[in-house]
């Protein structure tokens, strides 16, 4: 008996069970290739994996199947060289041992039973759906359904099934004893050369070899999982790589555009500092200028107090004087009218009128210049000195007149 898992790219084992397709070739008889019969309760062939989905689906599974995932298990049991019953009795109870024991009981998981008496070993190709139901959910799972400790003892499950079956159909039958596939070949091989030692293999044997011939379909079975994860893991390690390289090359780009844009800003900070001395600068040359202009102005306002004060003065001055010009005048012009005579009055008009005219001209300069908004101070220290020597010669005239 051998078990074997199909997936979908595996279909084809389905078809050559089915005779559609014949690998097989030298070994099928097509003579007797009509003797061959299906125990099957109906003929579900499949031809892709759309038809496997469905059938799956069909079943109560829900979730989205997996493109590598296990959608079959195959068994192949041959009828052993030392059986001498009836065969269809015989894969009848394997037929029912494997729905019992692969199918929880449940035929509508079958998907073929294929009985071939057209080879030299009548055998029988079983292919189920692997279910597994937990908490009223139904999933696909081959791995959960055939685990290690279930490869250990299926070949003795299988035995005690159809060893019961038989039974209840004849109380005399034989316990069935069911061996790998490659203990009967190495059985037929050893009694072509004349060697029966494997025709008495105790059974303590056959299960210590069936036990072995499990342990190493699941390693090897291990051993392929593990080469598709590991094959799953480099590829991603590959798009991975990929990723990094793309992301490390984006990061070099935006590292480039970004010291671009920093040599840029700080062109522009340069820039911006320049520019913010040279107005420093142009502030401080207004303050300084402005300092200069308020010192000059502060000048100019001691200056013009001080030739206020003078031309205040003088105004003083001119105020008292005039009156006294004007009364000597009047002096002069009574003595001039009632004593003197002509050649005296010519003398004294020509010693006083210049006086007289030389201190209005100097009122008058003086004036002028006040309404000025520049004042000449040495002007006006010369205009004072001229009308202080009209006040001593006119004084000098009064006393000539008296």
């Amino acid at each position: 008996m051998h078990l074997s898992k199909i997936k979908t790219t595996d279909l084809n084992v389905l078809a050559e069970a089915a005779r559609e397709h014949r690998s097989k070739v030298g070994k099928i008889d097509p003579e007797r290739t009509h003797l061959n019969y299906n125990l099957a309760p109906q003929d579900n062939r499949i031809h892709n994996a759309e038809e496997i989905h469905q059938r799956i689906h069909d079943l109560g599974v829900t979730r989205k199947i997996k493109s590598d995932a296990v959608v079959a298990l195959s068994t192949i049991i041959d009828v052993p060289q030392d059986y001498e019953g009836d065969t269809r009795l015989f894969f009848e109870a394997a037929y029912r041992a494997l729905v019992t024991t692969l199918c929880g009981g449940e035929e509508s998981r079958v998907l073929q039973a294929y009985v071939h008496l057209d080879e030299k070993t009548p055998h029988m190709h079983f292919a189920s759906i692997p279910i597994v139901e937990k908490e009223g959910k139904r999933k696909l799972s081959a791995k959960e359904l055939v685990d290690k400790s279930f490869l250990k003892s299926f070949h003795a499950t299988i035995g005690g099934h159809m060893t019961n079956y038989l039974k209840n159909l004849d109380k005399t039958a034989e316990p069935v004893r069911l061996y790998s596939r490659d203990l009967t070949r190495k059985r037929t091989e050893a009694r072509h050369k004349g060697d029966h030692s494997y025709d008495y293999v105790d059974i303590e044997e056959l299960k210590a070899r069936g036990e072995a011939e499990a342990h190493l379909q699941g390693l090897a079975e291990q051993t392929k999982q593990t080469q598709e994860k590991l094959e799953q893991t480099q590829k991603k390690l590959g798009h991975e790589e990929r990723k990094m390289a793309q992301v490390s090359a984006n990061l070099e780009d935006a590292k480039e555009e970004l010291d671009e844009k920093i040599t840029e800003g700080q062109a522009q900070i340069d820039a911006l500092n320049a520019a913010i001395r040279s107005k420093k600068e142009e502030e401080r040359l207004i303050e300084q200028s402005v300092a200069e202009k308020q010192k000059q102005v502060a000048e100019l306002d001691q200056s013009i107090s001080r030739k206020q004060s003078i031309l205040g003065k003088l105004e003083d001055a001119l105020m008292n004087l005039v009156p006294r010009w004007y009364r000597a005048y009047e002096r002069i012009k009574a003595i001039m009218d009632s004593q003197m005579d002509l050649f005296t009055f010519n003398v004294l008009k020509k010693r006083v009128t210049p006086h007289v005219q030389h201190g209005m001209l100097a009122q008058k300069i003086l004036i002028e210049e006040a309404q000025k908004e520049e004042k000449d101070e040495e002007l006006i220290d010369q205009a004072t000195a001229d009308l202080q020597t009209s006040i001593e010669d006119l004084e000098e005239d009064e006393e000539y007149g008296r």
